[in-house]
């Protein structure tokens, strides 16, 4: 006989059927349903992993593109006059995620100071053509991108040239770069980019449709 496991999947509402064979119902092998189950769930956060990488990676390099042409827009989740927001499809390996009904799941980018990191790119990548294809990714070979957070269990990324490394900041980090932030980019400015401290040529939040 067999036991069957449904599962929501977070990211298109399917429902994900998986079989147990069990030899009576009523003595379900507890370390098989265990394992079944530790089997979903770590397929589903490799599936999460894999559509954060593309989709952060996409919009990015897109940011990067477009960043000397950047507008504001209003946004409803913030009580200053305007912010940046830029909204985006998720991206996975087979294409655009979508729904059990067919619909774009969409995330959203917040750009942080934009316009004081558009001041730092500009001294940074002054002579430098499409600087931003370091942000390029290849879908078919997501597995070579999965990141390992190490101790501080942070999302670390490296780009494709291994110029530029990704990571997640905590809400502390960010406010405290944030007020440091003006006299970085005077630093960065005053002497042409030359120097020893980490050169930060962005920051984001991104909203997923998943938790």
């Amino acid at each position: 006989e067999k036991l069957m496991i449904r599962m929501k999947d977070p990211f298109t509402d399917n429902i994900m059927q998986n079989n147990i064979d069990i030899k009576d119902p009523e003595l379900l092998d507890k370390k098989k349903d265990k394992n079944s189950l530790e089997f979903a769930f770590n397929a589903q956060k490799e599936k999460k992993r894999e559509i954060m990488i593309l989709t952060i990676m996409k919009e990015i390099k897109n940011y990067f593109q477009r960043i000397e042409n950047i507008n504001p827009t209003s946004d409803a989740h913030s009580s200053s006059a305007t912010v940046f927001k830029y909204e985006t499809t998720c991206i996975t390996k087979d294409g655009e995620l979508k729904s059990k009904n067919g619909k774009t799941r969409m995330a959203i980018m917040y750009p942080i100071k934009p316009m004081l990191f558009r001041e730092i790119t500009k001294v940074l990548f002054n002579n430098q053509a499409d600087w931003w294809k370091s942000f390029e990714i290849e879908a078919s070979n997501i597995e070579s991108y999965l990141p390992d957070g190490g101790k501080s269990s942070s999302f670390i990324l490296e780009s494709n040239d291994r110029k530029f490394i990704i990571k997640t900041i905590t809400d502390d980090e960010r406010s405290l770069f944030c007020n440091i932030l003006p006299d970085y980019c005077e630093h960065i400015q005053n002497n042409d980019g030359q120097t020893f401290i980490v050169q930060v040529i962005g920051a984001f939040i991104f909203q997923f449709p998943f938790s």
